[in-house]
Formats: C-alpha cells, sequence, structure tokens
C-alpha cells in the first residue's frame, strides 16, 4: 500500500489523514464544519464523507469505519469540530449502524491527547467548545479504565496514549501510556509499526511561571516530527520523509522547540512542513501587521523572531510547505507569513501549496515514495467523482 499524507480543504482549519505503507491510518485534527455537511452549500467540500471514503472498514464490526489513531493538536473548534457527530464516543461495544439521515460515526481505535493542552487553553480562555469537551470526557473514560488495570482499556475502541508529562504526578501508575517530549515512538495500538516514528517536540511540562507565559490554546498544541517511510517493514534514512505538524503554536513555542533542539537540528528537518496555525504570522513573529480594530501595525516591518524562523526552516531537499487555509489576502500578517515560507521553500527547491487555492475541492495528497514525496496528483489523473450523495446535517455551527 502506498503510504501518503492527505490534507483537507477545510478552510482556515487542520485535518489531516496519513496512511502508512502497513495500511494503518493516522488523523491529525479535524474542521467538519455545519456548511460541509449541508448540500445547499456547494462551495463547503463534505470532508466528512471524504474521510470516511478513505477509512478502513472493521468486518468483523459491522463494517464500521475506524481510525488507528487521532491526534488532537489542541482543543480548538477549528481542530475538532465535528467530533460529536461524525465519532463514536463510549464505549466501542454501544456502536450502533445510523438510522435514517444519522451519520455513520467513527470508531478511534486509540486516542493520542496531552493533558496539559486543556490545562493551558481552560488556563487562559476558560472555556472549552462542546467537541472538546466531548473528546477530554472520553479521554478521561480511557484513562480511568487504565488506570483501573482494566483488562478492556486495550481493547481497539478503549486505547489511549498520553502525549506529554502531566503536573502533579496526574499519570503515577500509567507511565506506560505517556510519551515524553524528545522521545520516540513507533507504537499504534500497542503494536509496534515499522513503517513511522514519531519524536515529541511539544508541549513540555515547565514551571509555573513558564506555564503562566505559555498560557493559552494554541501554545498548548502539540508539535510532532513524523517520520514515514515508503516501506511497510523498514525506516530508512535515505528513504524516510519526514513530517513537521504543529497545530497552531505559537512563536514563543517554536523558540523554545528551536533552543532545545539547535544542537540537533535534524529533529525538525522535513520533506513536508505544515504550517503554524494556518500561515499565521504568529508563528513567526510578536508583531502584529494590522491590530484587531483594522488599524496599521507594523506592516512589513514586523520583526521574525530568529529562533521561531529557524525551527520552521529546516527544509530538505524538494521540501512540500502546506498552508491548510484559505488564500492569504495581501497586505497581510498572513501573506508575510506566506512570503517567509515561499522563501524558505525556493531555497531548498521546494514548493509552498495552499490547499483552499490549490485544491479546494478534494484533499491535497503527497505520496510517501523512496524518493521523497511526489507531487499532488492532477485532478486529470484522477477518477471522476462518484455520484453525489446527500450530505448528512446538523443545526449546529460545526457539524
Amino acid at each position: 500500500m502506498t503510504a501518503s499524507i492527505e490534507f483537507f480543504p477545510v478552510g482556515d482549519g487542520d485535518m489531516t489523514l496519513i496512511r502508512l505503507a502497513t495500511g494503518r491510518t493516522i488523523l491529525i485534527d479535524i474542521n467538519i464544519r455545519n456548511d460541509a455537511d449541508n448540500d445547499n452549500k456547494e462551495d463547503c467540500p463534505d470532508v466528512a464523507k471524504m474521510l470516511k471514503d478513505r477509512l478502513p472498514r472493521d468486518a468483523s464490526n459491522e463494517n464500521r469505519p475506524y481510525v488507528d489513531a487521532f491526534i488532537l493538536t489542541h482543543p480548538d473548534q477549528d481542530h475538532c469540530g465535528g467530533l460529536r457527530t461524525h465519532f463514536h464516543l463510549g464505549a466501542p461495544s454501544d456502536w450502533k449502524k445510523p438510522e435514517d439521515d444519522e451519520p455513520e460515526t467513527i470508531v478511534i481505535h486509540e486516542m493520542w491527547s496531552s493533558p496539559l493542552t486543556f490545562r493551558r487553553m481552560k488556563s487562559a480562555d476558560g472555556k472549552l467548545v462542546d467537541d472538546a469537551k466531548a473528546w477530554q470526557k472520553e479521554a478521561k473514560r480511557r484513562v480511568a479504565l487504565a488506570k483501573k488495570g482494566e483488562g478492556s482499556a486495550n481493547d481497539l475502541g478503549n486505547r489511549v496514549k498520553i502525549i506529554g508529562q502531566d503536573r502533579d504526578h496526574k499519570t503515577d501508575g500509567i507511565e506506560h501510556l505517556v510519551v515524553k517530549v524528545g522521545e520516540r515512538v513507533n507504537e499504534i495500538c500497542g503494536e509496534e509499526d515499522a513503517s513511522f516514528s514519531t519524536l515529541l517536540l511539544s508541549p513540555k511540562l515547565v514551571t509555573k511561571k513558564e506555564a503562566d507565559e505559555l498560557s493559552g490554546k494554541n501554545n498548548s498544541s502539540i508539535v510532532m516530527q513524523l517520520s514515514i517511510s515508503p516501506y511497510k517493514d523498514k525506516i530508512e534514512d535515505k528513504s524516510v520523509t519526514k513530517f513537521l505538524t504543529g497545530g497552531d503554536a505559537e512563536v514563543d513555542i517554536w523558540k523554545r522547540v528551536w533552543s532545545r533542539n539547535q544542537e540537533t537540528p535534524e529533529n525538525l528537518a522535513y520533506q513536508v512542513l505544515q504550517t503554524p496555525h494556518h500561515c499565521s504570522l504568529g508563528a513567526l513573529s510578536h508583531d502584529n501587521y494590522n491590530d484587531q480594530s483594522g488599524k496599521n501595525g507594523k506592516g512589513e516591518e514586523c520583526e521574525i523572531d530568529e529562533g521561531a524562523h529557524s525551527a520552521l526552516s529546516q527544509a530538505k531537499n524538494g521540501a512540500y510547505i502546506i498552508a491548510s487555509s484559505k488564500q492569504p489576502e495581501k497586505n497581510t500578517g498572513k501573506d508575510l507569513a506566506k512570503r517567509k515560507y515561499e522563501r524558505i521553500a525556493g531555497k531548498a527547491e521546494g514548493e509552498f501549496l495552499c490547499t483552499m487555492k490549490d485544491s479546494p475541492d478534494e484533499p491535497l495528497m503527497l505520496e510517501i515514495t523512496e524518493d521523497g514525496p511526489k507531487p499532488p496528483r492532477k485532478k486529470s489523473a484522477i477518477a471522476a467523482p462518484p455520484p453525489k450523495t446527500q450530505k448528512g446535517r446538523t443545526e449546529r455551527g460545526y457539524a
């Protein structure tokens, strides 16, 4: 099976599906908006259907769709929107076939969840959106099974990895579930997968003073470097594709990530980079291009932080830099960031791509080959789409 990375067209949001050479799937964030479930919104692709069409199904359990691992980088609506509608939450044995116009739900075999992301977000923003609350509740259910020593904690649909250490000894007794910053992991659902590994770069447990400085939903984001092989039975340096992704992590996080890894820059090397925060300038600078009232900020004079820029500049030859966003408008912070990323890509003889500009109707795909990631397949090379089906609907602003 060909390994691949697909970036779904979800506007200014993230939704990324990795398919490994072994056939396992890793989903990073979702942004299934209300309009994506509405037949009358032609300009908002039905990404829920696209996702379900790409996922494997469990023939022994009513042919239900599943994802092997789901990584939530942080609990913001444009990263978890649609969770309650399109994913099964609760014991896997409670999954049911949909009735009438109900959407079919996806079973999450293993959740990858960071308690620090929720703690930092709540300390600054005070509340979680409903889909984030649902994720947190489900993660706690799974952790409780593990703490009780329940055998069912190892069942597919009950499994959880804790990404990053938590404070106050909250992970005592379940250390085997914890992935620490600087640790490299190649297990999914308790089994080694020789076709991939992931290096956790953030969030890191810090002092209370630093935690106060880093509070907020974006600075809680999980930052990872994933190594993806075109082969199902081995990781080889000469053939592996490095994928760097970091949710909405802002400049202070990237500064710290660089500080911890500047002696080992290969930890940040990539052939594929997903630009943080949908190509926001906030990942590269503390300055505002324009302020929130529309008045001019520093504009083109915004100071780019050297450390953050270095962290995001470790592009290997032929690298692809992907912005999961709308096309940045001229004379904005996003446009300035876009030009910075284009320069990084250009120096590596690579390319900058934007999902909603370069692939607005279908996921932007990169195939993982022994020569690195291949360019997205052209539409002319893709089979005609299947007949249109009715979208699942919801009254919520997000599905």
